[in-house]
């Protein structure tokens, strides 16, 4: 299950928002859009979705947190993320990050054992191969016994940036030696892991499903 946006850091519209949760406090964009929730805010969101997701009881494997482009690695910004797996125990925390700085150089190390430390699995990512920031390498990680996890964007680079939809974005494809190239990393993900969950988000039409079969 995604995490809502106010929990990722997304923009989000607080009319999505259970009505007695939109009186907390946040920083709103010129929209009215929440820019910056306040702790007590995320807080309450994260305490209601694990209170929504009760009925699933065993059959929920994760909380996916696809954190922003925007957040970038830094000492606030992984203390913070700690905080937030540390609120959801005793569930699982998937986390896709979408800026390249939380993986690489000296925060790569302090990034996965930060995971590790508290049983939350790396999300591995494949995306578009251009320079862009927000362009994930495909970095194999498992950092998580139970679960391993990798989610499959498309390669659209012309798109990946300023597109005007998110269909735009992942109207992607994959031929057969692109997908060849992930199953020899799933099968050692299959080796470190108990559960490895593959996801394609190349979703425009019936592109994801179409990949799924042949993978």
């Amino acid at each position: 299950v995604k995490a809502h946006q106010v929990i990722s850091g997304h923009r989000s519209d607080p009319a999505r928002l259970p009505r007695p949760l939109r009186e907390l406090p946040f920083a709103a964009d010129r929209r009215g859009h929440i820019a910056r929730p306040s702790r007590e805010l995320r807080d309450a969101v994260i305490d209601a979705l694990m209170e929504s997701l009760g009925p699933m009881g065993s059959k929920l494997e994760a909380i996916l947190l696809q954190l922003p482009p925007s957040v970038v690695f830094g000492d606030a910004q992984q203390l913070e993320l700690a905080r937030i797996i540390d609120r959801f125990a005793p569930l699982r925390v998937a986390v896709e990050f979408l800026h390249r700085s939380w993986v690489t150089g000296d925060a790569a190390p302090r990034t996965m054992a930060m995971l590790a430390a508290r049983d939350a699995a790396y999300v591995c990512v494949d995306a578009p191969r251009i320079a862009a920031a927000s362009a994930m390498p495909p970095l194999v990680e498992v950092t998580c016994p139970e679960l391993a996890y990798l989610r499959l964007h498309g390669r659209n680079g012309a798109s990946w940036q300023g597109s005007r939809s998110v269909a735009e974005r992942f109207n992607y494809l994959y031929p057969p030696e692109e997908l060849q190239e992930w199953v020899a990393p799933v099968v050692e993900m299959t080796r470190r892991a108990e559960a490895v969950v593959v996801v394609f988000n190349n979703n425009a039409e019936d592109y994801a499903l179409r990949n799924a079969g042949e993978f």
